[in-house]
């Protein structure tokens, strides 16, 4: 067991060679058995040392000199969880009464293939998987169905599993259920938009035509045309505003009734929806220099943090060319960089039973912090 800082020692070991593990034993029995144990070992067999033994003189009847004191071997562990390389299903969910949500725990490839395992529930009208091909949005025809049953296969994986539906609609008394087109924005309904991104309208369902005449945007000092450009033109679903907008203005968007037609038919009452742009004064930069002396393998990845850990951005490190986040809220944020040596843009752990370590990481000491309309510089030496 360690000691308080966190140290192992072993004594009195027989002359030989070994391997060096570390294994926090979740399920106390003193075996590495669980995927979700850490654990740690040193990459080559390392061998103890035998300090020299004092041996009396047996002329003279005296101890023989002192021998120079013995260095202890250090070895530095790096504790990890192995992955777990088995493909499933993460979520299954419904999103409404014809929409499906999936998500996996790693992209899938080409060959995927979803069916309704239900000959009479032909049910499928469109399909929506997003950039990493590891999230998938479906919708369904009109059904009945409290439930669908699907089968997902793909290269070495199969799965089935059945997606509980939200139930139909109760219409009120001596009036039909209405199908509800609406859409929603990238940005809270009167908030301000990062000065950096693009504002996006993104509809509940794929739509079949969408006219956008009479779509106005209207500011305080001006109304003018909507123009919206498909973020993708074989797949009506999410629309990027095209004006030219100012800061700190407040916009309003107003799209008349019947302008959308979704793939089950339904059409949209009246939609309006009202945000602006923010001050990129209100923002700061982080600039990063990195410095290393050693020549290494792969890529060098440089993670913007916050303060919860969670990645907001990877760059890859170029040369000595200085790294630029920006424009950022005004906040704490850490900076960890990752040597990628396999170079997939990612930080990948290591694997005890095939011998391999984790890719080395290393976090800035201290964390940045960032006021707004501010350019921080950071010069980091960097040496894994």
């Amino acid at each position: 067991r360690p000691d308080k800082s966190g140290r192992f020692s072993f004594k009195h070991l027989s002359e030989g060679s070994y391997h060096l593990v570390a294994v926090a034993d979740l399920n106390n029995n003193m075996l590495y058995d669980l995927p979700t144990e850490p654990v740690a070992f040193y990459p080559e067999m390392v061998t103890p040392i035998y300090p020299a033994i004092l041996i009396a003189d047996t002329i003279t009847d005296t101890l023989a000199p002192p021998a120079a004191p013995v260095a202890l071997r250090q070895h530095h562990l790096s504790m990890f969880i192995g992955e777990d390389s088995i493909q499933r299903v993460q979520t299954a969910r419904s999103e409404g009464r014809n929409k499906v949500y999936l998500s996996f725990r790693y992209p899938v490839t080409d060959s995927v293939n979803l069916i309704v395992a239900d000959s009479i529930l032909n049910s499928i009208a469109a399909k929506k998987w997003n950039q990493r091909k590891d999230s998938l949005f479906v919708w369904l025809k009109e059904h009945t169905r409290d439930s669908l049953p699907l089968i997902i296969t793909d290269r070495n994986f199969a799965d089935t599993l059945s997606v509980q539906l939200r139930p139909l609609p109760v219409p009120a008394r001596g009036r039909a259920a209405q199908k509800s087109l609406y859409f929603s924005m990238n940005v809270v309904r009167g908030g301000k938009i990062h000065p950096a991104v693009k504002p996006e309208l993104t509809f509940n369902t794929p739509l079949t035509d969408f006219n956008p005449e009479g779509s106005l945007l209207i500011s305080p000092e001006d109304t003018l045309p909507l123009e919206l450009i498909p973020a993708d033109t074989s797949f009506l679903f999410r629309f990027v505003i095209n004006n030219t907008l100012e800061p700190d203005v407040q916009y309003t968007i107003i799209i008349p009734p019947g302008m959308c037609r979704g793939w089950d038919g339904s059409l949209n009452d009246t939609l309006d929806y009202s945000f602006s742009v923010d001050l990129s004064e209100n923002y700061g930069t982080i600039t990063v220099k990195v410095v290393t002396d050693s020549l290494h393998e792969g890529d060098m990845l440089l993670l913007l943090l916050n303060e919860k850990s969670d990645v907001l951005e990877t760059r890859v490190v170029t040369n000595d060319n200085p790294v630029r986040f920006t424009p950022l809220k005004p906040a704490n944020y850490k900076l960890k960089a990752v040597l990628d040596l396999n170079r997939n843009g990612r930080w990948d752990t290591g694997d005890y039973w095939k011998r391999q370590q984790p890719e080395p990481t290393l976090i800035l000491a201290a964390p940045v912090n960032l006021r707004a309309n501010w350019e921080e510089e950071v010069e980091w030496l960097i040496e894994f």
